[in-house]
């Protein structure tokens, strides 16, 4: 029995569901949500086992572990067993009763995370400050000095006085209201609008993309499906 037809029919009814949340939030759209969570969360287990757990810890640690049992001297390759220990107590967060389990990892894996973060904040932004200091007048390397770069140029002199006047936007040591601060912190605004509005628009078209995929789904693959269901009936 191909299960294809089934799960084409099943996806085009959750599709149906959630996009019914347009119309408004109701008992059909929650059942849907819900077991959208509960199937993503299933999986997310079973691909943990399957692809970590599994291949990567439990098979060649429980051999380590065989061979301490035989060879003392390889106590060190079982102790790699424990760290994996802790940080199981992480499912503890599905236990009403034992979730504080659960936060003892997440503390730690905070503390972690946020060490890893302050060392990639120096690794991140310390190379954008390097390439903030460009040339203002770029020239091609060869004989004789080169010959001046116009687009460069530009783009480096476009570079500079959005760099300057987005940092004047951000500098409160003093007010605004001088001349040329006045000017060069509004124009530092206006800039960010456009780039936040450039990632806005950005957002909007993964989103349409996202819809596009549903809809030719519903269109081609889904009316399909109920062409054949229609027909074997």
């Amino acid at each position: 029995m191909s299960w294809e037809l089934p799960g084409v029919l099943a996806g085009g009814v959750c599709v149906l569901a959630i996009y019914s949340f347009l119309w408004k939030e109701n008992p059909v759209y929650r059942f849907f949500e819900h077991l959208f969570i509960g199937v993503a969360t299933g999986y997310g287990v079973v691909m943990v086992v399957a692809e970590f757990l599994w291949p990567k810890w439990l098979k060649p640690h429980a051999l380590d572990l065989e061979r301490a049992a035989w060879e003392p001297y390889n106590w060190w390759n079982a102790l790699w067993f424990l760290p994996a220990l802790f940080g199981l107590l992480m499912y503890f967060i599905l236990s009403r009763k034992r979730a504080w389990l659960a936060q003892i990892i997440i503390g730690v894996g905070l503390g972690w995370s946020g060490g890893l973060a302050f060392r990639g904040f120096f690794n991140e932004f310390l190379p954008q400050a390097i390439d903030s200091f460009r040339p203002l007048v770029a020239m091609a390397p060869g004989a004789g000095g080169g010959s001046l770069q116009l687009g460069l140029t530009l783009e480096n002199l476009l570079f500079a006085v959005t760099l300057l006047c987005v940092m004047t936007y951000f500098f409160f040591s003093f007010e605004h209201n001088k001349p040329g601060i006045k000017q060069a912190s509004a124009l530092g605004r206006w800039l960010m609008m456009i780039t936040f509005g450039a990632f806005f628009g950005s957002t909007v078209m993964a989103r349409m993309a996202l819809l596009i995929d549903r809809l030719q789904f519903m269109t081609s693959d889904w009316y399909r499906a109920i062409e054949t269901l229609i027909r074997g009936s």
